[in-house]
């Protein structure tokens, strides 16, 4: 743990403590509160309890400590990622079938979805931050041009001592360090520090996204770009999903993405719905007059059709029932 995030953390002493206890009732409801609902077993030692807790952004950083030693068996957490690290002491921490073993070096990832049980030693106080499921996601997208359509799961074990670990450290001093003037600085700038924050997280800690972000381009822009149509064109009625195309062309959905918008100037998923309200057309010029409208969209993948035919009378200047009475 490098000096840096320690210059950090006085700034998050220095807030009130959300409680101070010795009572084990107390301490099992106020961190009910701030966190989730959980079965808490004491061991060896005094309860000795507390909690300090700053927000910054969409984002919560936060001092506990149990003074005995503890058993916590939360489950998932569902709604939001942990990540956790000893300031003083060891822990336990098992997600899912991987157990990691955290001290001041190395530090826990939790993902929402992953069961989730710990072990803290007698003493142990730890740094958390709390990170919504929408502001990873967020940050995902920015970096891909999606929405992811799984959820994120990390690798648990997170290194500090090296030097993506150093520099996610640094960034947290710095958001901690800004935490007391955080009424007074300008929102965007907060958060485009939380978006720095969680976008390295998703670059340096290894997760199943982690290909998307990493992957070295093999081909020319405007050969990945007559390879994807080709695969869309293919699959256009089917369930599209750009993890898919990009596998077909072997590229990344980021590289993916920036051929459709340098050479065609939109975005795949504008493609997608282009070609298929074009194939909606054709059919629909081509079709008698009791065809049903909604058998020939959903068909070619449209599965909302009030936006289906919003899209097709921007995109015509027409219903669909116009083009069908033609």
């Amino acid at each position: 743990m490098t000096s840096w995030l320690l210059n950090g953390l006085h700034n998050l002493y220095l807030e009130n403590p959300i409680f101070e206890s010795s009572d084990p009732t107390t301490t099992k409801f106020e961190t009910t509160e701030i966190l989730k609902e959980h079965q808490l077993t004491w061991r060896r030692g005094k309860v000795d309890s507390a909690l300090r807790c700053t927000h910054v952004g969409e984002l919560s950083f936060m001092l506990l400590r149990y003074g005995a030693a503890v058993h916590v068996a939360p489950g998932a957490l569902h709604d939001f990622y942990l990540f956790q690290v000893p300031i003083r002491g060891k822990s336990s921490i098992g997600v899912g079938n991987q157990t990691v073993v955290a001290d001041r070096h190395t530090a826990t990832v939790i993902s929402p979805d992953l069961p989730l049980q710990l072990d803290w030693e007698q003493d142990c106080e730890q740094l958390l931050i709390k990170i919504p499921k929408p502001s990873l996601n967020q940050a995902c997208m920015q970096l891909l041009d999606i929405a992811p359509e799984d959820q994120i799961e990390f690798q648990p074990k997170y290194c500090l001592n090296n030097s993506h670990g150093t520099a996610w450290q640094h960034q947290i001093s710095a958001m901690l360090s800004y935490a007391a003037q955080k009424d007074y600085l300008p929102e965007q700038w907060l958060q485009n520090l939380q978006t720095n924050l969680l976008q390295h997280l998703l670059i340096t800690q290894p997760n199943n996204y982690s290909k998307y972000f990493h992957h070295t381009p093999r081909m020319t822009g405007q050969r990945r770009l007559r390879l994807a149509r080709r695969y869309i064109h293919e699959h256009l009625g089917e369930n599209l999903r750009l993890e898919d195309i990009a596998q077909a062309c072997d590229s990344s959905i980021r590289s993916l993405t920036d051929a459709f918008r340098t050479q065609l100037d939109i975005s795949p998923t504008q493609y997608i719905r282009e070609a298929r309200l074009a194939a909606v057309r054709k059919e629909l010029l081509q079709a008698a007059p009791t065809t049903r409208i909604t058998e020939v969209a959903t068909r070619w993948g449209f599965t909302h059709l009030g936006r289906f035919s919003a899209w097709y009378k921007e995109s015509y200047q027409e219903s669909p029932l116009e083009t069908l009475n033609k």
